[in-house]
């Protein structure tokens, strides 16, 4: 944790300055459909709030000859999610009914997706089973086994007009072969979506340095990283100071599921150290305390801080909530 010093220093003075390098890097999807921070591989979002869907039949490989000459009746699924800021993404799912659930003799074939809304008439439109992608796409009349989820893309730039999935648009499916369906889709209202209003989900667009800007000098620098499988790691340094006004570090570090929107860290502090590594293999830690960390929106940190009980009286201590504003956001990496 002790490399997380020098990048919150610089940080906090900045924040006291004003002072930012401007530096060339990576940059965000410009035709992006939905902020890359709502949604990760794999999909698994379950539908919930409105929902459109619609038995379609489609035409059907078969295996034993090799060729398209049968049809299925599948069914299409639209929903959408809730994004940060009042945004959100459209996604839908292709899925067989339970009595053709895992055939392989006759696979059904994926239709395309055409959208309309504003000056944008019958757009083609990218669908992938992949978030957050320039190219990832499920190409037109690929046949299918199990069910696949799928959210909607725009195509790049001068490929035909973007669509804005967060207002009222139609959706038409177009299998190869057959009838055509309609979904008509009213603007998203995020009143409908009780996810909504709740805190993030806890993912690494939210990593950064947060401060209170009426307050300079002080901040937290927070981390959000991956474990294992579902498993995530959460780390915090809170910068702050001691009773006598010393610079006082603590150090915070918890797990959380994938979806999670908040964990509770275990706080340290330590002692025996020196300037610039000037001190054996590692400084001592003690126990402090708690934090517990949520982000109401994408520039947002609230934590709660609870301090042990016994703690040295030279030792900062006590309990209380703080809400803290994002200093800025990471390079291409965007939450909105």
């Amino acid at each position: 944790m002790n490399r997380l010093v020098g990048l919150g220093l610089l940080a906090l003075t900045f924040a006291s300055t004003g002072g930012l390098a401007v530096t060339s890097g990576p940059t965000s999807n410009s035709s992006r459909a939905y902020p890359p921070s709502c949604l990760s591989a794999p999909l698994q979002e379950s539908p919930v709030g409105p929902q459109w869907s619609a038995n379609i039949t489609v035409p059907a490989y078969e295996q034993h000859t090799g060729l398209v000459t049968d049809t299925e009746v599948v069914s299409v699924q639209l929903w959408r999610v809730p994004c940060a800021d009042g945004k959100s993404a459209l996604l839908g799912v292709f899925a067989r009914s339970p009595a053709n659930a895992g055939r392989t003799d006759v696979q059904p074939l994926f239709p395309a997706f055409y959208a309309s809304e504003g000056a944008a008439t019958n757009e083609n439109v990218r669908v992938a089973a992949e978030p957050n992608t320039f190219v990832s796409q499920i190409t037109y009349g690929t046949p299918y086994i199990a069910d696949v989820e799928f959210v909607f893309e725009n195509l790049p730039p001068g490929s035909g007009e973007p669509i804005n999935y967060n207002n009222a648009l139609s959706i038409l499916v177009v299998p190869v072969e057959g009838s055509s369906t309609l979904f008509t889709i009213p603007a998203y209202d995020r009143s409908k979506y009780a996810a909504a209003s709740q805190p993030l989900p806890l993912t690494g667009y939210l990593s950064g340095n947060y401060f209170d800007p009426a307050h300079g000098g002080e901040g937290v620098e927070i981390l959000v990283g991956s474990d294992t499988g579902s498993s995530r790691l959460v780390t915090a340094a809170w910068y702050t100071f001691d009773n006598t006004g010393t610079p006082f570090w603590l150090f915070g570090q918890g797990g959380f599921d994938a979806g999670d929107r908040t964990a509770t860290l275990t706080v340290v502090y330590a002692t025996g150290g020196g300037f610039a590594g000037n001190f054996g293999p590692s400084a001592a830690s003690h126990p402090w305390g708690t934090m517990t960390i949520v982000f109401t929106n994408c520039g947002t940190l609230r934590f709660q801080y609870q301090a042990n009980a016994g703690l040295p009286s030279d030792v900062p201590q006590g309990s209380g909530t703080k809400t803290w504003t994002k200093l800025f956001g990471q390079n291409g990496l965007t939450c909105d």
